[in-house]
């Protein structure tokens, strides 16, 4: 473990001073700026992620993440934002343990597989590489698992006072930082709540299995209520502006759960069986060989607990099925289970066989660093963002820092509005007609005082879609009219 611990900081050391420019640089960035912003005295709840004009506040996580980050960044003012972004995500990612420490007691007598589960879990490609990223996925990940720890120790300790207020509160904040990752994890405890309630209601103890159940029920009723008044709040801020009121939760609906040709498709179950494997654990077929060989090695009641995990690793896939084929990173939700079920069979196969942890062990890590080299390295030395990099330098440098601009063909990334530390209003390809008229006609709206001192021009879907060309061009017009350009990378910077 102490080795998974060590690669994770090295890789961190890696990446200190580079910018946050790797994978999903665009997912980073707009936590980033959210933290700018903080920063700049925004609002902790209507947090600002000025991207899309006034009110300037387009929330999707609650910001347990953020305000975390904006802490340590005042305290340690030598950091850089990223710096303080990557610390948090990897504390969160150590932290991770602490619950896992508890969990494992459940399962196994001694820490041996605490042990085994923490070392996959550190040298996991996957959870490695996103450690020292500036996202919120360790930190919801942290929540989730102490969810579960909070409901085991809740159902096997008595049913505590104490015990009930900590699940209560840490199912509420889990789902609240991102109820994507927390829903497996909710899965999770319901297979843990059935066992025990039919568990003890065999053994003659009706009343407590019948007050497990409600009082686990009654504290996830709660934490749904938490996040609908949140969800409620953010959809609230976002439809203050038609271009942030595209992305509301209702807007992204078919977004985050798919359709049912892609649930059937041959894509969906190559990124299951193949690609989520080998970024957890370096290879597909190391829980291939793993859960084969348990099948034969092991009893009916270890099979079941490795078959239990292996399922809580592949349903997500299900539900939130277009997130899960086109962002490799909310896999750090689920891979936590098929790292558990081959620290799980590791531990059990060594066992029946002793002798075999060690072997394994060394062969798993062996696979961790295999993997992290091909899938995820390169990307983490050489960052692929060198044209937004240039065009966020050269606004900074051309553009007041109370001034806004305006882009096309960004979508909607904050990578340049954050390196360039300026507002903006950002026109996405999904933008429909009405929407850019809006635009052209209130711009004053969406400036809300602020003077509009550029806009950027780079190749995008508005120019060429025929419903809506027309409606982009007079926007164009209007804002790039008496204005000089200079090319920067491959768009046009009208100043």
């Amino acid at each position: 473990m102490l080795l998974g611990v060590g690669f994770c900081i090295f890789q961190l050391a890696l990446s200190w001073n580079a910018p946050i420019s790797e994978q999903y640089a665009f997912r980073q960035a707009q936590t980033a700026i959210s933290v700018t912003w903080l920063l700049n005295g925004s609002g902790w709840l209507d947090y600002q992620t000025p991207v899309f004009g006034a009110p300037w506040s387009v929330p999707f996580e609650f910001p347990v993440y953020q305000w975390l980050v904006a802490l340590i960044k005042e305290v340690f003012w030598g950091l850089t934002v990223d710096q303080a972004g990557r610390i948090v995500s990897l504390s969160f990612t150590l932290a991770c343990l602490w619950p896992l420490r508890r969990l494992t007691r459940h399962l196994h007598n001694g820490t041996s597989l605490f042990y085994v589960i923490g070392a996959l879990f550190l040298l996991s490609p996957i959870y490695a590489f996103w450690a020292r990223s500036f996202m919120i996925e360790s930190t919801a990940l942290f929540f989730s698992i102490w969810f579960l720890a909070a409901l085991q120790d809740y159902l096997r300790g008595g049913q505590s006072v104490s015990g009930y207020v900590e699940l209560t509160l840490v199912a509420a904040l889990a789902a609240l930082v991102k109820v994507t990752t927390f829903v497996g994890f909710s899965l999770a405890g319901l297979i843990v709540l059935c066992v025990y309630a039919l568990n003890t209601w065999r053994q003659g103890h009706v009343r407590e299995a019948i007050k497990a159940v409600i009082s686990v029920g009654f504290s996830m009723l709660i934490s749904l209520v938490v996040l609908w008044l949140w969800v409620r709040y953010a959809d609230g801020l976002k439809s203050a502006n038609p271009l942030s009121a595209m992305f509301t939760g209702q807007s992204l609906e078919r977004w985050n759960f798919g359709t049912l040709p892609q649930r059937m498709s041959p894509d969906l179950l190559r990124v299951v069986a193949i690609r989520g494997p080998n970024e957890a654990l370096g290879s597909w077929l190391v829980p291939l060989v793993l859960v084969l060989w348990s099948l034969i090695k092991l009893s009916r009641g270890k099979i079941r607990v490795c078959l239990c995990l292996v399922g809580l690793y592949v349903v997500p896939f299900y539900i939130f099925t277009n997130l899960h084929l086109v962002h490799h990173y909310y896999q750090l939700a689920n891979s936590v289970f098929l790292v558990a079920a081959v620290g799980y069979a590791m531990v059990s196969l060594d066992e029946a066989m002793p002798g075999l942890l060690g072997p394994l062990l060394i062969a798993g890590a062996a696979l961790g660093f295999y993997g992290y080299q091909k899938y995820y390295l390169d990307d983490e030395l050489r960052g692929s963002r060198e044209h937004e990099l240039a065009v966020a330098s050269e606004l900074r440098q051309s553009i007041p820092a109370n001034d806004v601009f305006m882009g096309f063909g960004l979508e909607w990334s904050s990578e340049v509005p954050y390196y360039a530390g300026r507002r903006a209003i950002l026109v996405p390809d999904r933008t429909t007609a009405p929407i850019l008229r809006d635009v052209k006609d209130h711009l004053a709206t969406y400036l809300d005082g602020h003077t509009l001192a550029g806009v950027v021009v780079c190749p995008n879907g508005l120019a060429t879609d025929e419903a809506k060309k027309r409606d982009y061009q007079a926007l164009l017009d209007s804002v790039t009219s008496n204005r000089t350009s200079q090319v920067v990378g491959y768009c046009l910077l009208y100043r």
